[in-house]
């Protein structure tokens, strides 16, 4: 077992030694190779290895993330954002009477996120139930504190409630995962690769220790030069890794590449921007330009300005990108001074799916089962413009419902609606034939419902039921008309 530590600020260099390293390890096939890499970064990572290959085979790298490896060994089915906030939502509920502090007057949607991002925060940072408990006692007596050790036990008491029950979030399945390799000694033989990370969290840390524990090599590649104060976070997890190393007794190789200093202002501003020396660059380079704005609106406006001359000068807008920091509290200066501008602009961030057309779909399919088909359920589906029906047809329908007073069975019934006043120009044999198609078309998936009882039932069922309304296609038209009238935003959002 070893750990290498591959540093240096120059990504060309930086990568040649790991992925020389990399290669080696994978001809030789003295064990499993794994490439570990943040989430977002795995797709790029395996586009750079194809080009850099050379003929070397990748067949036995496995490219995961700790997330993913850790759900290999823990069968346990991950809980989503929406469904953890519900087990939250009936952890407060059940334990009301339980908490010393956490006693809102009603449990909101936004006070359950809050909990959920606090117990969040507590599993990142390895605070475990009998952790805070242990600290809540230590604080009990101290005045200052106020109703800190009360919060601290309410926090730990709805985590034992979810752990009770099952559920770890992904923090907690990697303290789980890293007792795992321990109790079993998995990884004994394994070579594991890691890149594009500048810190871990307090759960990864535990994974690797667990892992140098089991005998596995390691190689780590970093961002980092440990001269230089701009690297401080990345130069601390490096410390974190050779303290770790030496406390587990595995044999440390630090290689501190020294890249050629840049002679461009990029290379000039990356020595001297975060600095207090009053350095001046002299040569001749308009590749960076460095501008200072009042506001968010003046800065946005620049950013427009900058991009309409950029297509001006011939440049193709797939050439363009606009990078922030934190975008928040850029996006309707953004989507406002850009559409002044004729700038069409996409932003790429998570949209949520509760207000997406295909969800509230799906919803109302349910509805309506759940309903037995009351008024407002069955027309709330039928407007929606992804059921297979003419809009006027669904109006003509709905008036008629209306003007006669028909809702729940009466929609299902065989018979014929015998109802026609003449002097509305009704078409009764023409509201017959809507009704009978609707049926067709909803209810087998809406009385299937009524017989099931498990997700996988309802969810084949539902997708059964998008299949047949071809909502693929009617999404796939909107999103189209969205992006020709330049929104598009609105057209990324339907495409999710």
């Amino acid at each position: 077992m070893s750990c290498h530590l591959i540093l240096g600020r120059r990504s060309d260099d930086r990568a040649a030694v790991f992925y020389e390293r990399l290669f080696a390890a994978l001809e030789r096939e003295e064990g499993p190779v794994c490439l570990i890499l943040p989430e977002q970064s795995t797709f790029r990572h395996e586009l750079y290895m194809e080009e850099i290959r050379n003929g070397r085979s990748l067949w036995d790298l496995d490219i995961t993330s700790f997330r993913r490896l850790a759900e290999r060994e823990i069968r346990e089915t991950p809980l989503d954002t929406l469904g953890r906030d519900l087990l939250i939502y009936d952890i407060l509920a059940a334990h009301r009477d339980d908490f010393k502090a956490l006693k809102p007057k009603e449990i909101s949607v936004g006070y359950v996120e809050d909990i959920s991002s606090v117990l969040k925060e507590a599993s990142m940072n390895g605070f475990t139930a009998d952790l805070m408990q242990e600290k809540a006692a230590e604080i009990a007596a101290d005045e200052t504190a106020g109703d800190l050790a009360d919060k601290l036990l309410d926090v730990a008491l709805i985590q034992n409630a979810m752990e009770e029950r099952g559920f770890h979030d992904e923090s907690g399945r990697l303290f789980v995962f890293a007792s795992l390799i321990r109790e079993k000694g998995l990884f004994s033989r394994a070579r594991f690769f890691f890149n594009d990370f500048f810190d871990f969290t307090a759960a990864e840390y535990e994974v690797l220790g667990a892992l140098m524990e089991s005998g596995a090599d390691f190689t780590f590649a970093f961002l980092c030069d440990r001269d230089d104060a701009v690297f401080q976070k990345t130069t601390k997890a490096v410390s974190r890794i050779v303290g770790l190393a030496q406390e587990k007794n595995v044999p440390l190789e630090i290689t501190q590449l020294k890249g050629e200093i840049s002679p461009t202002a990029l290379g000039f501003a990356e020595r001297n921007l975060l600095g207090n020396n009053g350095a001046v660059y002299n040569g001749e380079d308009d590749s960076i330009a460095l501008f200072a704005a009042e506001n968010k609106a003046a800065e946005v406006r620049h950013i427009a300005r900058s991009v309409c001359d950029l297509l001006d000068r011939g440049y193709d807008r797939d050439d363009i990108g606009v990078g922030f920091r934190n975008i928040s509290g850029y996006e309707h200066y953004i989507e406002d001074i850009f559409a002044a501008y004729g700038i069409p602009c996409y932003i790429d961030k998570a949209y949520s799916l509760l207000h997406h057309p295909v969800y509230r779909f799906g919803a109302r399919l349910f509805r309506v089962a759940a309903e037995k088909w009351s008024f407002p359920a069955v027309f709330a589906l039928l407007k929606s413009g992804l059921f297979p029906m003419d809009a006027d047809d669904c109006d003509a329908l709905e008036n008629y419902c209306l003007a006669h007073g028909i809702k729940g069975h009466r929609f299902r019934q065989e018979e014929d609606w015998p109802y026609c006043d003449e002097r509305e120009g009704e078409d009764v044999g023409r509201i017959n034939e809507l009704r009978r198609s609707v049926q067709a078309d909803l209810m087998p998936f809406a009385d299937a419902i009524q017989k099931e009882d498990t997700a996988a039932h309802y969810s084949a069922i539902l997708w059964r039921f998008l299949e047949h309304c071809r909502c693929d296609r009617t999404m796939d038209t909107w999103q189209k008309d969205e992006e020709a009238k330049g929104r598009m935003k609105k057209g990324a959002e339907l495409a999710a």
